[in-house]
């Protein structure tokens, strides 16, 4: 191990960032979130991240700030074991204080590390998984609350479960909401260029969710033929893959749904887009909807809040505690009332949109989550207890 950290040294955090499931953006997009606001904070921390040669662009799809060292080793065409050895080693070169990422399939750890899981929603919503994916996410999620000194979650819901999933490990456990934030590059072009680009028509709601069944597409659908018999003009964009593969008729019952309500017009169906044009879209939209039934800490709220966007979002409590300022809410399964929302929105009600000022609030909380993160990597570091 380098000099103890009582000598003023900077702390040296890794980062192992694992691309083996390419489906989930929001994975990666935390990472990015991670990476920004420790930058942005001038935290006195050296960052070293792993990934494996030549995929680095699956999990960094967009520019981090400057002062991440980014270290691709050669052990992609490595069995899993070995792969993890060479990171190992890699890490042990370099002389890491704490680590953080994606270790559940490490052999071993020779620092300190701190683990992530994002949600319990195999454990909420059983329905969206087959028994076999139950059985190995519980696995995976007990190896990793056993193998790591800290665990992170990003919302006191998240933590909830954690207590009740692995009662005799709470004391790990610590709870860093984290916090959009955008390159600088993002709010140069006008978005209008992109709105012009698909040929949205306004007033549109955007709901930038992957089409995954506990997202809830469906009522928003519902809401949409109820807009349209109301005679409330709406367009509806949606982006993200129209793929499930917990659910393999969803896409083409949603698809169905919408032409039995004759709403296929409503909707502009983009698929998975590069995160700088879908931000565009955010900074564009007149309203976002979020109508998902579960989330660990909702990417959509968080990127809304940074941009200062109106939103309709359901009512469950991890968006009570995101607390997205002048957001309407709505009860998940009722069309009706997501209908009346939107309506509302569109005409004035919950407006809160200061691209500005929300960019500012975004770099204060960003500080916010930069302090207590370091304050649980430190102490992982030194083998403490955190302050409670």
């Amino acid at each position: 191990m380098r000099a103890s950290l009582g000598e003023a040294l900077p702390l040296k955090l890794g980062i192992i960032l694992d691309p083996a499931d390419s489906s989930w953006i929001g994975g990666a997009i935390y990472m990015q979130n991670v990476l920004r606001s420790l930058c942005s904070s001038q935290a006195d921390v050296e960052i070293l991240v792993w990934c494996q040669r030549g995929r680095i662009d699956g999990v960094l799809s967009e520019p981090v700030a400057q002062g991440v060292q980014v270290i691709e080793t050669s052990a992609g065409r490595l069995p899993d074991a070995a792969a993890r050895l060479v990171q190992v080693r890699s890490m042990l070169k370099h002389r890491i204080d704490v680590l953080f990422g994606s270790l559940s399939r490490l052999p071993w750890s020779p620092v300190p590390w701190i683990g992530w899981i994002p949600d319990f929603q195999h454990v909420r919503l059983p329905e969206h998984f087959s028994p076999a994916q139950r059985s190995q996410r519980d696995r995976i999620f007990r190896r990793v609350i056993q193998r790591s000194s800290r665990m992170i979650f990003s919302s006191q819901d998240a933590f909830g479960d954690f207590t009740q999933f692995a009662p005799g490990f709470t004391d790990k456990g610590h709870v860093v909401p984290f916090v959009s934030l955008f390159p600088e590059a993002f709010y140069e072009p006008d978005p209008e260029q992109t709105v012009c680009k698909f040929n949205i028509q306004r007033p549109f709601a955007l709901t930038p969710n992957q089409w995954w069944a506990h997202k809830n597409h469906e009522t928003l659908i519902r809401a949409a033929g109820i807009l349209r018999q109301r005679g409330v003009a709406c367009q509806f964009v949606l982006t993200g893959a129209l793929s499930d593969v917990r659910a393999s008729g969803h896409i083409s019952h949603l698809l169905q749904l919408m032409a039995e309500l004759n709403v296929q017009d409503r909707f502009v169906l983009l698929g998975l887009l590069p995160r700088a044009e879908q931000v565009q879209l955010q900074r564009a939209a007149d309203i976002i909807v979020q109508p998902s039934l579960f989330e660990g800490w909702s990417t959509v709220v968080e990127d809304a809040k940074t941009l200062g966007k109106t939103m309709v979002v359901s009512d469950i409590a991890v968006h009570r505690e995101q607390q997205p300022p002048g957001s309407l809410f709505f009860e998940p399964a009722d069309a009706v009332d997501l209908a009346d929302k939107i309506q509302h929105a569109l005409g004035g009600a919950g407006q809160w949109e200061d691209e500005q000022k929300a960019r500012q609030d975004a770099l204060q909380r960003a500080r916010v989550f930069s302090d207590a993160f370091l304050e649980v990597c430190r102490c992982a570091a030194a083998r403490s207890s955190p302050p409670k």
